[in-house]
């Protein structure tokens, strides 16, 4: 009984043995178009659970159960290549593969830039405007809010970039240049700006390092860009210091853009010598 239950045992552990070993062995080493190893190519026994990859010679061993079997080589940026085999029980293979690198044709592609090239042109947000508690109501007095600028008082439009002088400061709109006697200079009583803040609807601003277009002014460069309206408009603002009333219209082939201000300094300078109108 003893030797009956000792020949089953054998017979059984070696049919395990016969099954789990390996029918064909392939080895071999992958390269590239110019016949250098490639590693990390990832080697697959398709339909099987069997897989490795090359190591840093390119060199790589795998092993299949079955005589017919198919095996895969991939590697990122590289064409995969499926080699087919038909080999007999207990075969080894010796299989040397060149990938071939991708080259995908990509479409033409067109950047344009519409940026300002200006790298010390600050965009001035109109919408911040609106939101500011302005005395005065100008549109320079958010200036003094940027770096380097500097407001000679809260009611005056005048101001002075980097220790400039207030006459050293290029104003535009509409790439018209707006001269410095054109504005009346008269502190507390300036009176108001000729920004309108209503028809603003593009602003930079330079503190140096502007284009030569834009003169030789040594300080700063303030650029306006009045609204071109797309639809009719009637704006009416009104304070105790500051009255306006803003009308955009649409024409055929124009457009026309007009602006009305009053401002009253009474309510802020009538405990003052001066006393504003």
């Amino acid at each position: 009984m003893l030797k009956l239950q000792l020949f089953f045992f054998f017979l059984i552990s070696g049919c395990s043995l016969a099954v789990a070993q390996p029918l064909v062995r392939i080895s071999g080493v992958v390269y590239n178009e110019e016949k250098l190893p490639l590693s990390q190519v990832t080697v697959i026994v398709q339909g099987q659970a069997q897989s490795t990859v090359t190591d840093e010679q390119g060199v790589y061993t795998i092993y299949s159960k079955s005589r017919t079997f198919s095996i895969k080589y991939s590697l990122l940026g590289y064409q995969p290549q499926t080699i087919k085999f038909n080999e007999r029980s207990g075969a080894r293979i010796t299989q040397q593969v060149n990938l071939v690198a991708n080259s995908n044709e990509l479409e033409q592609v067109n950047i344009t830039n519409k940026k300002n090239q200006l790298s010390n042109t600050t965009t001035i947000n109109i919408a911040d405007i609106a939101s500011m508690a302005l005395v005065s109501g100008n549109f320079e007095t958010m200036l003094k809010t940027l770096p380097g600028v500097s407001t000679n008082n809260e009611l005056s439009a005048q101001y002075s970039v980097r220790g400039g002088n207030f006459d050293e400061n290029l104003i535009y709109i509409n790439d018209v240049e707006i001269n410095r006697p054109v504005l009346i200079r008269n502190g507390q009583q300036e009176g108001l700006s000729f920004i309108n803040s209503e028809l603003v609807s593009k602003a930079k601003f330079s503190a140096g390092g502007f284009e030569a277009k834009y003169g030789d002014k040594l300080s700063s460069v303030l650029d306006i860009r009045y609204d071109k309206p797309d639809s009719n408009q009637t704006i009416l603002s009104t304070s105790f210091l500051n009255t306006s009333l803003t009308a955009k219209r649409m024409f055929k082939r124009s457009f026309l853009v007009a602006g009305l201000r009053c401002k009253n300094n009474s309510s802020v300078l009538i405990k003052q010598d001066e006393k504003g109108f």
